[in-house]
């Protein structure tokens, strides 16, 4: 007999994107923010490690967003 485990990780899912919304300017954050977002939903009980991750237009291209090394879950 066999007994296999599966262990289910928590992985990163990109759970809403709002970019270049209509409108004026109005975001606090840097000057030409207009309150974009990326929410990023973290599946697991675990920390996810996001170092490394980034978003990016086109790999030749400056990186848009790199993430920070750990983004904690805020909202249980």
């Amino acid at each position: 007999m066999n007994l296999w485990i599966l262990a289910i990780l928590a992985v990163p899912v990109i759970n809403e994107v709002m970019s270049n919304p209509k409108g004026q300017e109005s975001g606090s954050l840097s000057p030409g923010d207009r309150n974009e977002f990326i929410e990023i939903y973290n599946s697991g009980d675990d920390t996810l490690d996001l170092s490394g991750f980034k978003i990016r237009d086109n790999q030749e291209e400056d990186t848009l967003l790199a993430f920070p090394d750990e983004i904690k879950n805020y909202f249980p």
